[in-house]
């Protein structure tokens, strides 16, 4: 079940940048959630997800949601990832 955008949240981590978002299950983001987790990394730079359980193809997902061209410093691997 997908969390909505009532339960986002957002909490600068105290270091010069960065934030932790809770509240989202990165398998199954709305994309009014999306939208402002784009937000929140565009602010901070750098955001953390705490207590996540992604399988590789799940990662997969999320992490070309984020745009492709990040996918290629991941270290994972999987079937259907090419790392350029």
């Amino acid at each position: 079940m997908a969390l909505g955008i009532e339960s986002y949240r957002v909490v600068l981590t105290g270091s010069a940048l960065g934030a932790t978002v809770g509240g989202v299950d990165l398998r199954d983001l709305h994309d009014a959630v999306f939208a402002r987790i784009m937000q929140a990394w565009h602010n901070h730079s750098v955001l953390l997800f705490r207590d996540q359980t992604l399988n590789d193809q799940e990662l997969i997902a999320f992490s070309r949601r984020l745009g492709d061209s990040l996918m290629q410093w991941s270290s994972v691997t999987a079937p259907g990832l090419v790392v350029a």
